[in-house]
């Protein structure tokens, strides 16, 4: 039975889904009816701004998910040393719990900015202010790198793995088939480390193109390697350590691929101009 706080976050939820789907419409009007009666110019503004404007609902959206259900849950008990037993519109669900150290929030701070790092140089390239060469990375793992260190951030502080893994069913039922994990939210941990492995993988080549910070890169997978495998049953690592070690290294990492690309893109705008001279 739902009572009238939980109808009311739900209004909330069920409110800016409908404005996403409303922001969407749009964007898909744009592209149809609108565009061509404007310039390129204005066109291609007010695109960005309804672009940015999506993105920012979608995030606003997901972050109040999360935020609802964590100040609205009823704890029930206690299930294991890492979570407890809540009720939340009518349903029992796994509520994780997680004492937050220095280190979390220094992992989610060195992710953070690693993330907007990317995102700037994915803007530079769009803007045609870094030159792309054979070495630099191409402006989509720009992006898949962007994408992936601010969704670990935002994961490390509001515990996304942690509450996915124990109520989706099919979490659940790999875990219990796989066996391979000592709680089903690690499953999930595995798959975030595949992804970044397939990735890596992919680009390699690119990677390489910067030696030095290929080295710290590697030691940052390497971490953060250590850290997901601590879910398999029979080893007890310190994962809080690793994940911030991995951050560190990640951030150090993506700020030397980014000055080299930009330092090298400025002495060749400056070779141009004295030529020009």
């Amino acid at each position: 039975m739902l009572d009238d706080r939980d109808l009311r976050y739900m209004r909330v939820v069920f409110a800016g889904f409908g404005l996403i789907s409303l922001l969407w419409s749009a964007l898909f009007a744009w592209n149809i009816l609108i565009k061509k009666h404007l310039t390129e110019r204005t066109a291609n503004r007010i695109y960005r701004w309804i672009l940015l404007t999506q993105a920012t609902s979608m995030s606003y959206f997901l972050a109040k998910l999360f935020i609802i259900f964590r100040d609205s849950v009823r704890i029930i008990g206690a299930k294991t040393p890492f979570s407890n037993w809540g009720d939340f519109l009518g349903r029992v669900w796994t509520v994780p719990i997680q004492p937050f150290t220095e280190r979390d929030y220094f992992n989610s701070m060195f992710l953070a900015f690693a993330g907007f790092i990317c995102t700037i140089m994915v803007v530079l390239r769009h803007k045609g202010l870094v030159r792309m060469r054979e070495k630099d990375f191409p402006r989509l793992l720009w992006g898949f790198l962007a994408f992936g260190f601010l969704w670990a951030s935002v994961d490390e502080l509001v515990m996304i793995h942690e509450f996915l893994g124990p109520n989706l069913a099919v979490i659940r039922t790999l875990h219990e088939t796989l066996g391979i994990t000592k709680y089903p939210d690690d499953l999930i941990m595995l798959a975030y480390f595949g992804g970044g492995a397939l990735l890596f993988l992919r680009y390699i080549r690119y990677l390489m193109g910067r030696p030095s910070a290929f080295v710290i890169f590697v030691m940052g997978i390497t971490f953060q390697g250590l850290a997901a495998i601590n879910g398999v049953p029979g080893l007890n690592l310190n994962e809080e350590s690793f994940e911030m070690y991995g951050g560190l290294c990640y951030f150090v990492s993506i700020f030397w691929y980014a000055y080299c690309e930009i330092e090298d893109s400025l002495d060749h705008y400056h070779r141009l101009s004295k030529q020009k001279l």
